[in-house]
């Protein structure tokens, strides 16, 4: 039974070498699942560089908007990393418990040490030699701030985008002529920015007109007709003079806008009423 002794220091850290081998070797898995994700080039003796490989998903959706029934092909691009967890020991606690017969020991150099054997919990009655108990307590390390870093860099930046659209009806088929509702939808869009545009400037005007009419007593149509000349004020009226043209442009451009959509608008309406002869 001799040879089942063994100094007490190599008993004691025997299980938390284990575990530290059992880290490493999962800590160079980590670099190989990272690899097999990537493209590897060895840029010289001392840097690889890994480009990850993604994967790209598709999926419709269809959404009701002010220009009717629309089905978005959308993309989702991520790295195959992100998606696939990392195999990483993470100690958040171990305990190792165990007890060990002791005996002091003497080498050929008539050296001192104490050597141990595993012992069983339970004690005989016949059994004299000394015991020590062990209760071994290991914390994790925080993650490796490259680690950390590249968990970032793969939660980040993935926006889903949208590869196409198709116009559909309310039961959601498309139409026939995709081009026509692609013209209508471009046609609304634009006056929506019209009318933005044209609100903007009223509200300038009526900023401006009370700017006159508080420095002058009267109001732009008032100063337009009175033979009142102030060089200050003429600037101002000016300023509104100028504004109003473009109003009256933009209002032009709108009216335009409007009217080509009452046309296309009647012309679908002419299509679905002949489809459904």
């Amino acid at each position: 039974m001799e040879n089942l002794f063994m100094p007490v220091n190599e008993l004691i850290f025997a299980p938390i070498n284990a575990i530290k081998e059992a880290d490493i070797l999962l800590s160079n898995g980590i670099l190989k699942q990272i690899a097999t994700f990537s493209d590897t080039e060895n840029e010289n003796a001392d840097i690889s560089v890994m480009k990850l490989k993604s994967i790209k998903f598709l999926y419709d959706k269809i959404k009701s908007t002010e220009y009717g029934e629309l089905k978005e092909t959308v993309g989702l691009t991520v790295p195959t990393a992100s998606i696939i967890p990392l195999s990483a020991l993470r100690i958040n606690s171990s305990v190792i418990k165990f007890n060990i017969e002791v005996k002091s020991n003497y080498n050929e150099n008539n050296t001192f040490s104490l050597i141990g054997k595993n012992a069983s919990k339970k004690v005989r009655k016949s059994d004299f030699l000394p015991k020590m108990y062990f209760n071994v307590k290991t914390e994790f390390a925080e993650l490796p701030e490259g680690v950390a870093r590249l968990i970032d860099v793969l939660d980040t930046n993935q926006i889903p985008s949208i590869e196409n659209k198709v116009y559909v009806n309310s039961d959601g088929l498309p139409y026939e002529n995709q081009n026509i509702h692609s013209i209508k939808n471009k046609e609304i869009c634009e006056i929506k920015k019209l009318n933005s545009i044209i609100e903007k400037i009223n509200k300038f005007i009526i900023k401006l007109d009370r700017q006159l009419k508080d420095k002058t007593g009267e109001s732009y149509e008032e100063y337009s007709v009175s033979e009142k000349y102030n060089p200050e004020m003429d600037k101002l009226y000016n300023k509104i003079s100028e504004l109003k043209e473009n109003l009256s442009k933009y209002n032009r451009l709108k009216n335009d806008k409007e009217n080509n959509l009452l046309n296309i608008e009647m012309y679908i309406l002419e299509e679905e009423i002949n489809c459904g002869k």
